[in-house]
């Protein structure tokens, strides 16, 4: 809390810590889910459907126990959880027998290169993901954090398709690669790009030309957060670069290149953070945007030329 200057985040770092068991396994049942194409399940249990539910919450708490949302995270999620451990118990106990740890860990020794390059790109992904939010908060002050989350969250709507898109997507590429289906794999992604550019390119365009429309939704005549139509902007080419490159990750990833994932976060890590560092004390909240952005645009093309160098799929929309 001394590091982020705000002694009163002590108590909502003490209901995060708590809450990151449950929210681990949280995330194995939303996993679960999407690999029995439980769809709709798998959406429910998204975090911005959580951080959603907890801003309900928030409004209709009273002030004084609003003033910790962590508490209503960490309740929320520890529910959740609960309710996984029931859903397992009745639908997806397969093994009646007993299963002896060792044996189970046996039958994982073959995964472990695999898990292990995988757990690292995730945990990359992240810090990447957070690196500029925890900087802006370091660097400047807790106003200029939330102002830049506002933004941040707004040129996200660009890829929102892609989210819905990639969840499905990715069992797809497991199962042509696996069979050998180079032309059905190729054919699928393409479709996925021309989806990805149908719906992001005019977000684009409409978030970038009237961004302070938007921004206007979140705030009361405030022209602190009226005034950041250029950071807007500036989030948004990052955000249409990763959206017309396609599900490069999960093309890597799912086709046995998870080396190649988890090196390209590593770089893009690095970039990252000394961008952040070096940009944030210079141009303030716009500096963390250009370093997200170009980090964004850096590894999305890094990755886009390795899945072509070792598959051979292209994921650009005009690359045929």
């Amino acid at each position: 809390a001394e590091i982020f200057h705000e002694p009163r985040l002590s108590e909502d770092l003490t209901w995060i810590a708590l809450t990151l068991v449950p929210w681990t396994l949280f995330q194995v049942w939303a996993e679960h889910l999407r690999a029995r194409q439980l769809w709709v399940g798998y959406g429910l249990l998204q975090s911005s459907v959580m951080l959603g539910a907890t801003a309900i919450f928030m409004v209709l708490a009273p002030l004084g126990q609003a003033e910790s949302p962590s508490f209503f995270v960490f309740a929320i999620v520890a529910a959740s959880t609960l309710l996984w451990g029931w859903d397992f118990l009745r639908n997806d106990r397969r093994t009646r027998s007993f299963v002896s740890l060792r044996s189970s860990l046996h039958a994982l020794l073959p995964l472990r290169a695999t898990a292990t390059s995988m757990f690292l790109t995730g945990t990359l992904f992240m810090v990447m993901t957070w690196s500029d939010t925890l900087m802006v908060g370091y660097f400047l002050d807790t106003e200029s954090v939330g102002i830049y989350r506002v933004a941040f969250k707004i040129a996200t709507l660009i890829t929102f398709a892609q989210f819905a898109v990639n969840a499905q997507i990715a069992p797809q590429i497991s199962a042509a690669w696996k069979a050998n289906d180079r032309a059905g794999l190729q054919a699928s992604v393409h479709r996925v790009a021309l989806l990805n550019a149908a719906l992001g390119l005019p977000a684009f365009v409409v978030l970038a030309g009237w961004g302070d429309f938007f921004l206007g939704f979140f705030s009361e005549n405030s022209s602190d957060i009226l005034a950041q139509t250029d950071l807007l902007r500036i989030l948004c080419l990052g955000q249409i670069v990763n959206a017309l490159c396609g599900p490069v990750m999960y093309l890597l990833n799912m086709t046995g290149h998870e080396s190649a994932a988890r090196n390209t976060m590593t770089l893009a890590v690095l970039v990252n953070v000394g961008a952040n560092a070096g940009l944030i004390p210079i141009l303030g909240l716009e500096g963390a945007a250009w370093a997200t952005s170009i980090t964004m645009s850096l590894w999305n093309v890094w990755a886009l030329v390795a899945v072509y160098r070792k598959t051979g799929i292209r994921t650009l929309i005009f690359w045929r």
